[in-house]
């Protein structure tokens, strides 16, 4: 399915700051949206994706939150205007849950696996067609859930790692994607370690978050 080109990108308070190289699989990757300072990015589409998307993406969580309420921000937007992946844990330093939820509509189911914080995990949320959701950490499988008739639509604006506000993200957000297809965890385990060519089939959304100042961030993705 062709797809519009997104709107470019307009970055409010972008903090794409120096990182030290850090070892993914022996693979190094530099950069990194930081969201210290209130940084993030927010994305206007054309329109809404609906289901059958997939949104990976490198985090590196400096503190989380306590609790379902309110969740850190990987993409997350206004109430009720997004599905929103956000990450929860027990306390703010204790390992966090994935879950794909939507502001007074539904929480989402918890992955099964969670990620700790002050450290590099890989993070994929995929919907299916027929709505099904699922969570990969690192590649493996973490956990799905039937959303059943529950809005799962992301978009058509949302915000990567919100810097400030109910659904503050403290820490660094790399190599953002969006695919319009929900990824096979054999896809998602190709891609893992390896810069993307940027034309692969149903990448939509490619932010590598590879530059060390600035404002705009640059979608990478050849839209297909």
């Amino acid at each position: 399915m062709n797809f519009p080109k997104p709107l470019i990108l307009v970055a409010a308070c972008v903090a794409c700051l120096s990182w030290p190289a850090r070892l993914r699989a022996q693979t190094a990757f530099n950069n990194g949206l930081s969201t210290t300072n209130n940084g993030s990015v927010t994305v206007t589409l054309p329109a809404a994706i609906a289901n059958n998307y997939t949104v990976c993406a490198w985090v590196n969580l400096r503190s989380g939150t306590a609790g379902l309420e309110p969740g850190s921000g990987l993409l997350s937007g206004g109430c009720d205007l997004t599905a929103e992946i956000l990450l929860r844990g027990n306390t703010s330093g204790s390992p966090q849950n994935i879950e794909l939820g939507r502001c007074n509509a539904f929480f989402g189911g918890l992955s099964s696996g969670t990620l700790a914080v002050n450290a590099w995990t890989h993070v994929a949320v995929s919907v299916s067609s027929g709505n099904v959701v699922s969570y990969y950490l690192n590649g493996t499988a973490a956990g799905a859930w039937n959303a059943g008739a529950l809005p799962t639509s992301i978009g058509p604006s949302f915000t990567i790692g919100e810097g400030d506000g109910y659904r503050k993200f403290n820490g660094i957000i790399d190599d953002f994607q969006v695919w319009t297809n929900a990824l096979s965890q054999a896809q998602i385990q190709t891609n893992l370690y390896r810069p993307l060519t940027g034309n692969e089939p149903g990448l939509y959304l490619y932010y590598k978050f590879d530059s060390s100042s600035g404002t705009v961030a640059t979608n990478s993705a050849t839209v297909t």
